[in-house]
């Protein structure tokens, strides 16, 4: 079953990878149809998925691919100044056959570069199925990220894999709990929490930036799991968080900050340009399109 379904998913890859080399529109334009079961304008964008696309598709998105760079984006950290706040990194490696345990320590996390959610996490290396890890390895090389849905940022990243060290979760977590503050143009807007994920599902919450929730504007959607959020406790270290979401976001229409909360420290993990979508509701998108202010005003 399992080489059936690498069979499947190899030739769901290969059609979009047609659709993007005929005009990377009509795979982002299948994407929102199968959401919002309409059509994206792709010349007057008025939502906030629309504004998103007309970003990539019209101006130069350089900053997004050396930001959405899970190596390369230390460097865009550690310029503006946020260097201490970066996880510590054991390893780089440009091709999984170059993979190399043995210089590691017992526990670590593997990710590819230039993927989302493509992480490896090693509680023991020495239980490890490295055949196995290789070969993940591998399939995310042949299965570059960002063709589904034509994220085309991801697709001018250079790969690499890299081996970071595993942060610590919080007692009864069985993940850990991810802050992604949702800024525009420098300006903090509110807080998307991630908790409790598996392999099949995540548990979301939203907050405004006085913590309170917002469970109205969220919805379940495919493995997403809303959640009011009452069991999520306000970070000691919001106000820093808020901080470094303001200075990594500066001079950015729109982008999301995705950072930790370990022992009352902020750790980066993340910048994210194109959010996936189907989580919130009309009114939700429709206040995260308003603050989104597009370079030319003669684009809406």
């Amino acid at each position: 079953m399992f080489r059936i379904e690498r069979l499947y998913r190899g030739f769901v890859y290969r059609v979009h990878c047609f659709f993007l080399t005929i005009d990377p529109r009509i795979e982002m334009a299948r994407c929102y149809h199968k959401v919002f079961g309409e059509f994206p304008d792709f010349k007057r964008p008025k939502s906030f998925i629309e504004k998103i696309y007309w970003l990539q598709l019209n101006t130069d998105t350089e900053l997004w691919s050396l930001c959405t760079d899970k190596y390369r984006v230390r460097e865009y950290v550690t310029q503006k100044g946020l260097g201490k706040y970066l996880n510590t990194l054991y390893a780089v490696w440009e091709r999984p056959e170059d993979v190399d345990l043995s210089s590691l320590p017992k526990e670590f996390i593997l990710k590819s570069n230039n993927g989302c959610n493509q992480l490896i996490v090693v509680k023991n290396k020495d239980e490890v199925d490295f055949k196995g890890v290789l070969k993940q390895l591998r399939w995310w090389y042949k299965h570059p990220f960002g063709v589904s849905g034509g994220q085309l940022h991801y697709l001018k990243i250079k790969p690499c894999i890299i081996a970071e060290k595993l942060l610590p979760r919080q007692e009864g977590e069985v993940s850990l709990i991810d802050y992604k503050i949702w800024c525009f143009s420098g300006k903090p807007y509110c807080i998307l929490v991630t908790f409790g994920r598996t392999k099949s599902t995540v548990n979301i919450a939203l907050y405004d930036l006085e913590w309170n929730p917002m469970p109205q504007y969220i919805k379940s959607f495919g493995h997403v799991i809303a959640k009011s959020g009452e069991s999520i406790s306000k970070p000691a270290c919001l106000e820093e968080m808020f901080r470094i979401s303001e200075i990594l976001s500066e001079g950015i229409p729109q982008v999301r900050v995705d950072l930790y909360n370990i022992n009352n420290r902020p750790v980066f993990g993340e910048l994210t340009f194109s959010t996936g979508f189907g989580y919130f509701t009309d009114e939700f998108y429709q206040k995260l399109s308003d603050l989104t202010i597009l370079p030319s005003s003669s684009a809406v």
